[in-house]
């Protein structure tokens, strides 16, 4: 099976960072008729990127939850998390935008698409030659990937009911249409196009995050970052360990959001509850985060590592003994590092599980075999999910939280 990164055509660098790069296409070949489409297909780009822009400044960090298909969501999240550190001035990027907006609806006028489409100029040249062309940070060009992905996905995140533990978020390219005139086909095209590149984007972020002399730097290089249908990826378990220092690091926090299933005659799944823990990070010697039972007036204006996952009562009858106090008093007795560590042992490690037997588990890593072993016995495994078995991880803001949940502010 041919999948390491050696075997990469593609690579793993970041493209070049122009917005027209988004283009699941050579932009040279639009031309005469296709030139009109693609310049309409570029202006939806740049209606998306000042969207982007909007709800990045509006701290709508659940506009950034985006879908790829890797595992990689903690990636994404805490690189989101990373930005919103930064003081990022988006002023002259919007004027820019707007600018190139207002060229680009003089290029669409009847007379003068018409003379351009006879001219058989391309989309590429008119472009670059029209001043048409937008740079991007690279930041930039990871918020509009993850915004777009978002966008283009079926949000499950609120059902009260589900068949299975595992979270399935669906692809739904066509809502892209709602940012400019383009086809069904496109959208689909530049969905997969974005996703290779977000997955590229992903790997690059953790590995330019970790020292070549960290020890957990092996399994994030070359050797172990593989290549699944257009997608790079890395095994969970250690980017999650190199992600949590990051955090402690930075000083962001992670919040548990635990849902309370219990199952039905239907064999469904049915949440009843739901709660909420809080961790900031220490330097105590002993523990990476501690427990707070509530929030601070400055905590609120945080953002912070969001671990969602289920608590899994059987039936009816052992759901009336279920005790949350009990359960919160467990869990918190544990520390949070342990309990996220214990859930991306026991996930596989790449979308293919035949790689896991290639690359993993010939290793015999001791402390990955034993938080495997962890989970299953202390109900954090899928096997058994009677404590809390992680389904997604996002970045959000506190205070949004609290406005939707059960929190009070101290």
């Amino acid at each position: 099976m041919k999948h390491l990164l050696s075997n990469l055509p593609l690579g793993s660098k970041e493209p070049k960072n122009h917005l027209s790069d988004l283009l699941p296409y050579d932009l040279s070949t639009k031309k005469e008729k296709e030139l009109k489409i693609g310049l309409e297909e570029y202006k939806m780009l740049l209606e998306t990127l000042f969207q982007t822009l909007q709800a990045f400044k509006q701290d709508n960090l659940e506009k950034f939850d985006s879908v790829v298909g890797e595992n990689a969501c903690q990636i994404r999240a805490v690189r989101i998390l990373s930005l919103t550190k930064k003081n990022i001035d988006f002023s002259l990027l919007e004027n820019r935008i707007e600018e190139i907006q207002s060229s680009i609806e003089t290029l669409l006028l009847p007379k003068k698409i018409a003379f351009l489409m006879h001219s058989k100029i391309s989309l590429k040249d008119l472009i670059e030659t029209g001043n048409l062309l937008i740079s991007l940070t690279p930041d930039e060009m990871f918020l509009i990937q993850s915004f777009m992905l978002t966008i283009a996905k079926e949000d499950n995140s609120e059902e009260k009911e589900f068949s299975s533990l595992f979270r399935k978020d669906t692809g739904v390219p066509k809502k892209l249409k709602q940012f400019g005139n383009i086809s069904s086909t496109f959208a689909y095209n530049l969905v997969r196009n974005t996703r290779k590149l977000l997955s590229i984007s992903s790997v690059n972020f953790i590995k330019k995050l970790t020292p070549t002399t960290e020890t957990n730097y092996k399994m994030i290089s070359d050797e172990f970052t593989i290549k699944y249908g257009d997608w790079l990826c890395l095994p969970m378990f250690w980017t999650l360990k190199i992600l949590l220092n990051y955090l402690q690091t930075e000083k962001i926090p992670i919040v548990m959001h635990a849902k309370f299933l219990r199952s039905s005659d239907e064999n469904k799944y049915i949440v009843f509850d739901e709660d909420f823990l809080f961790f900031e990070p220490s330097f105590d010697s002993n523990v990476t985060f501690k427990y707070k039972d509530s929030f601070s007036k400055d905590a609120t204006a945080n953002s912070a590592l969001i671990i969602q996952g289920v608590v899994v009562c059987l039936n009816q009858s052992q759901n009336k003994l279920f005790n949350k106090n009990e359960w919160k008093k467990f869990i918190t007795s544990i520390p949070i590092t342990n309990i996220i560590l214990a859930g991306a042992a026991d996930h596989r490690q790449y979308p293919d599980s035949e790689i896991d037997e290639e690359l993993i588990n010939s290793l015999k890593d001791e402390e990955f075999e034993s938080f495997k072993i962890f989970a299953k016995k202390m109900g954090f495994s899928i096997e058994n999910p009677k404590a809390f078995f992680i389904q997604h991880v996002y970045a959000q803001k506190i205070e949004k939280l609290i406005q939707r949940q059960k929190f009070c502010a101290i």
